[in-house]
């Protein structure tokens, strides 16, 4: 029952965030001067099926540019015998870490080609994925000096709130109250900061990509 449940959970997470991908970046792409609900709902629709596909195609790459990148890393600790259980240890999680890392420069790769899919309004979001895959690997740092400082300022902003929690009593309904009320207001800084991750997203697009032709949409 827990894994079928943790699978609904997956499902629906990937859904929304496909959904509110394309709502948020006709909310901000859009010149419509409509409500800002009615742009968001409308991108919803309109890029879900290209956004899902890209999202699909994006997996295995995410697997294979990991695995190119941290691979050499587990291979070099597998050769190693038991007594190097400090260097085992080490290389363990250095490749962990570059995994991580190769998973997400994939994912930006994605926020980027979705910007462009949502602003061309090009049909072959799969095939944008991959050139900008691509251009994402062979100059990460572009992307990497917008996402940097928002993670950065997401980091302190968590520290505060642990910080806050740890200068709480441990019991008491006022003290939930505000636990919760905290909670919220680091929710809301992370939706800002996602909102300002495609801002500038959008703003590197606008650099480094023109708009597609007409022919090639």
């Amino acid at each position: 029952g827990l894994g079928q449940l943790l699978t609904v959970v997956f499902v629906l997470t990937l859904l929304w965030n496909v959904l509110a991908a394309g709502g948020a970046l006709e909310s901000l792409l859009s010149g419509d001067p409509s409500r800002l609900a009615h742009r968001f709902g409308r991108g919803a629709g309109r890029f879900f099926g290209r956004f899902l596909r890209m999202g699909l195609a994006a997996a295995p790459a995410a697997l294979l540019v990991a695995g190119i990148l941290a691979g050499p890393i587990f291979g070099v600790r597998a050769s190693l015998d038991d007594t190097a259980e400090g260097a085992k240890f080490w290389l363990g999680l250095a490749g962990i870490l570059v995994a991580l890392f190769a998973i997400l420069l994939v994912q930006l790769a994605l926020d980027l080609a979705r910007v462009r899919v949502a602003r061309d309004d090009v049909r072959k979001g799969v095939r944008v994925f991959r050139a900008t895959l691509r251009a994402v690997l062979r100059r990460p740092w572009q992307v990497l000096a917008v996402w940097v400082p928002l993670a950065l300022l997401f980091v302190a902003v968590s520290a505060l709130y642990l910080a806050f929690r740890g200068l709480l009593p441990p019991s008491g309904g006022a003290v939930i109250l505000v636990i919760v009320l905290a909670q919220q207001l680091v929710m809301l800084a992370r939706a800002a900061m996602r909102v300002a991750l495609w801002s500038g997203e959008i703003a590197l697009v606008e650099r480094q990509w023109s708009a597609a032709p007409l022919a090639s949409r």
